[in-house]
């Protein structure tokens, strides 16, 4: 890279005059310092409009040699040995090439308004140059582009601009547009552009680094690439410094699209730019760099939020006292499920079925959670508290409307269990309902086929009369009082009917005051069996009890006591 450098700055060295009063003197020298005589000719013709003759001459010094070209009033000479001095007094400009030993070196021009200009050698591989005065300027007169190079190829030439140390020289280019110049300050160890480019072209580098550790270079398709020669794990490309970082803006090809890091905010700003992942590309977050807590990635189209090591990392919506509302939309319109956290609730909406329990086994049978769509207000479902440790399943029905009121559904109640029965709104429903336990009870239905049996829970008193209807419940079991309220009471006892089989009724009749009578008791065969007639002998409150069995048409009587007293 240095050596680019030099060959850069002897070319356009090359091509500065000595400004007037100002006497420059070059010598040749090898690497040692030692004085070089292999400059053999040198050549300046004329390649502008007007044909010239050529100059060839050799390397002593001081030779003023006249007429060399067809215009009498320019002149040629050699300095001291190290370069070539054209005199114009002619008002005209002239474009020269100059060979050295054969090669073409350079193309000059000399406008009309330049008296002279001093063009030094520059062949051997380490040129010393011994400047007269303290402040020496150098003007340009290229208006077209050349080049200048060692007579001979030297790979390690060398051109030392000052010495080592506290001896370095200030170095100034100057354009041809005002102001604009590169400086080479030696006391401040910089160089500067003032409205210069510095311009590399495709495949050219620029390297940073004592051992090119890194390179800059364009390519032939507009694309800037940045290399390393270090491994990977070593180079670092720093963009500003720790607490002191710098703003950086990178623009899309839309209007207002940027990605701007924003040091001051520590913050990377996105505005109308997408941030693209390729497939199981992932986005990393956690201490460690290049590891991280938690991983996003794509694969196939499903965004995974995973671990990077197993047993780490969470995800959190939000902070606590201060959640987002989220939205996860289905593919129909309307349909979505929203956490909302203004009222902390999840709402499901346009949605039947809510859930989906795939159970331990991965399979195509599924438990699918559906809610029917509400018709009257607000319906709320309330889990209760157990009050224990304790695991309980949800009570399920077939019945797909199973709702209060509707027919066939069985619902609960408060401390009770509620069937609606086959019609529905009628208002009537069987209810079960316990009695309050003081201890643990249990209640045993047996393996058969049948119907439950029933007692009954209150005593129905029959009104003494001529007839009585003995008022059963088919299903239950009856109890049932009948008092003689006065003397010759005799009586016909109608069951109301068959009752269901297995049922029991029992009836306690009482002989009252016993007013000096007996009472007969007479059952009305047409839903009755019996051994007959009951007697109620004239006995002061004596009491006699029969009990009947159903056989699902007719009662019969199982047993009866004598008197009671």
């Amino acid at each position: 890279m240095k050596k680019l450098f030099i060959l850069a700055l002897i070319a356009l060295m090359a091509s500065i005059s000595l400004a007037a009063n100002t006497r420059k003197q070059i010598r040749f020298v090898d690497e040692n310092g030692d004085a070089r005589t292999d400059i053999t000719s040198v050549t300046v013709r004329d390649v502008g409009t007007t044909t010239s003759s050529t100059l060839t001459t050799t390397e002593a010094g001081g030779t003023s040699i006249t007429n060399p070209m067809t215009t009498t009033s320019t002149n040629t000479g050699l300095d001291a040995g190290n370069g070539i001095i054209i005199f114009n007094s002619a008002a005209s400009s002239y474009d020269l090439q100059l060979t050295i030993n054969g090669f073409d070196v350079n193309l000059y021009t000399i406008p009309a308004t330049k008296k002279s200009i001093m063009i030094p050698f520059m062949t051997g591989p380490v040129a010393e140059t011994i400047l007269a005065g303290t402040d020496v300027t150098y003007t340009t007169d290229i208006t077209t582009s050349g080049m200048f190079t060692t007579a001979t190829d030297h790979a390690s030439a060398l051109w030392t601009w000052g010495s080592t140390g506290t001896n370095g020289l200030d170095l100034i280019w100057q354009t041809h547009t005002a102001g604009a110049e590169l400086t080479l300050d030696a006391g401040a160890d910089t160089i500067t552009a003032d409205g210069v480019d510095m311009v590399f072209n495709d495949g050219d580098f620029l390297y940073f680094g004592d051992d090119l550790d890194f390179s800059a270079t364009s390519g032939s398709a507009g694309v800037l690439t940045w290399a390393t020669l270090l491994t990977n794990s070593t180079a670092i490309i720093n963009y500003g410094a720790d607490t002191d970082g710098i703003d950086l803006k990178l623009f899309g090809i839309t209007t207002g699209a940027y990605a701007l890091w924003d040091a001051s905010g520590d913050a990377l700003w996105i505005d109308k730019a997408d941030i693209a992942f390729s497939e199981s590309d992932g986005l990393l977050f956690g201490d460690t760099l290049g590891t991280g807590d938690i991983r996003i990635d794509s694969t196939s189209a499903l965004l995974t939020i995973g671990q990077v090591a197993a047993g780490t990392g969470s995800v959190a919506a939000g902070v606590d006292d201060a959640g987002l509302d989220w939205t996860f939309y289905g593919d129909t319109t309307l349909v979505n499920m929203k956490w909302t956290t203004a009222s902390n609730l999840l709402a499901f909406t346009g949605q039947v079925n809510v859930a989906t329990f795939e159970g331990t086994t991965v399979d195509a049978v599924d438990t699918i959670l559906a809610v029917a769509d509400p018709t009257v207000g607000n319906q709320v479902w309330t889990l209760p508290d157990l009050a224990v440790a304790d695991t309980v399943a949800v009570m399920a029905s077939t019945l797909v409307t199973n709702a209060p009121g509707v027919a066939n559904s069985v619902t609960g109640g408060t401390n009770q269990l509620v069937l609606e029965g086959a019609t529905g709104g009628d208002g009537f429903q069987t209810i079960v309902t316990p009695v309050d336990a003081t201890a643990d009870r249990t209640i045993t239905i047996p393996d058969a086929t049948g119907a439950i049996e029933l007692g009954t829970v209150a005593t129905t008193v029959i009104t003494a009369d001529t007839t009585a209807t003995i008022t059963v419940v088919p299903g239950t079991d009856g109890l049932f009082t009948y008092t003689i309220d006065s003397d010759n009471e005799d009586c016909t006892l109608t069951f109301s009917a068959g009752g269901t089989a297995g049922d029991i009724v029992t009836i306690i009749f009482d002989a009252g005051a016993a007013s000096g009578n007996d009472e007969i008791m007479t059952f009305h065969t047409t839903l009755a069996n019996v051994e007959g007639t009951l007697t109620l002998a004239n006995v002061a409150n004596g009491r006699y009890v029969i009990v009947f069995i159903s056989d699902g048409t007719v009662w019969n009587e199982i047993s009866r006591t004598a008197v009671l007293s």
